[in-house]
């Protein structure tokens, strides 16, 4: 998008942000991975109507071995994680809702937030989100690879690693979580630094604005919203962390529907959100408790906060789920005197 300023009335004005035509063109194509998506789905029907033909054909022939139709079996329920009847098809349409949730998010979200959000307080979104993303990628990095590790020990039947993997997973995503969000506070409420990254040209900036320009954003203008926004992305991060392993648990164990509610909720939650306070804030804006940067903080710091809810009220409400995989909290103590103790 481009925003012009071909006035001082615009300095404080959203009607003078527009998207350019080749931005406009390029969130046409929000079908594409539709498309691809029902393309690989009618591949997926039919090679499962191929292979039930197929297996009736070797019970009509009597085969006596029937090792091609259990092959044929095997790999249909490979192909699906397992799941039949029912949670076949609410898996399919949770990764449907998924899908469709994930791009129109893409599509909505960047569109509504040009147009309501001021030049400076755009500018401080931008700069938080070039600043948060790579911080926040790598205090993930070795919660990612405790998902593989859970998946690992699910599909080799090691109860006992599977069930420390899930402790130590959640316990050290909270933990690293914790660290990130403490940085980020010391960061943030420390003058200096706060200033630099989010206006890391303020020297010459102010040149500028001393000059008579008062188009170009102070960092005081910036950071007056910037903050909460920031606190909320980063405080995200303890739930996001918190549950990589479980995502791994819900894949190794092909509770498909379960994993896709995540991309639902990442792709809806936003969007519902977004838009139910910001018309909140439309109907008063000079008395509004919330600002829109604050409101869009909000929006995408909750699907967080929700997809944690549901992981472990989900495992709560499964008691024979975590018997099957032995799953239990683990007290870890200093000096030696762990234990455990089971959920009932």
């Amino acid at each position: 998008g481009v925003c012009v300023f071909p006035t001082p009335y615009c300095k404080d004005s959203i009607q003078c942000c527009k998207s350019t035509e080749r931005v406009e063109a390029q969130t046409t194509l929000f079908w594409v991975p539709l498309l691809c998506f029902m393309v690989c789905f009618m591949s997926f029907k039919l090679l499962a109507k191929w292979r039930k033909q197929r297996s009736n054909q070797d019970k009509e022939v009597g085969d006596s071995k029937a090792g091609g139709n259990e092959s044929s079996t095997d790999r249909w329920k490979l192909l699906t994680g397992g799941l039949t009847g029912w949670r076949l098809y609410l898996f399919i349409a949770f990764m449907i809702f998924g899908i469709i949730a994930t791009v129109m998010e893409g599509v909505i979200m960047p569109k509504s937030i040009q147009q309501n959000l001021t030049p400076t307080d755009r500018s401080a979104q931008l700069a938080m989100s070039s600043f948060l993303t790579p911080i926040g990628e790598i205090f993930a990095f070795l919660e990612d690879t405790m998902t593989v590790e859970v998946g690992y020990a699910v599909s080799a039947g090691n109860l006992s690693r599977l069930n420390l993997l899930l402790n130590v997973s959640v316990m050290g995503g909270v933990l690293s979580g914790l660290a990130a969000f403490i940085l980020m506070l010391i960061l943030c409420f420390t003058e200096s630094s706060a200033r630099t990254l989010l206006n890391p040209s303020e020297s010459h900036n102010q040149i500028l604005i001393d000059n008579g320009c008062d188009l170009i954003p102070t960092t005081s203008a910036l950071l007056e919203n910037a903050r909460t926004y920031w606190i909320l992305l980063s405080a995200a991060w303890i739930p996001s962390f918190a549950c990589k392993g479980l995502q791994g648990f819900f894949i190794g164990t092909g509770y498909l529907p379960q994993y896709f509610i995540m991309m639902v909720f990442t792709g809806l939650v936003p969007i519902v959100v977004w838009f139910s306070l910001l018309s909140i804030y439309h109907e008063n804006p000079s008395s509004a408790l919330l600002k829109p940067p604050q409101i869009l903080g909000i929006a995408y710091g909750a699907p967080a906060w929700i997809v944690a809810f549901f992981f472990f009220v989900f495992l709560w409400r499964q008691p024979e789920l975590r018997r099957k995989y032995g799953l239990r909290p683990i007290c870890f103590c200093f000096g030696g005197g762990g234990g455990s103790v089971g959920l009932t």
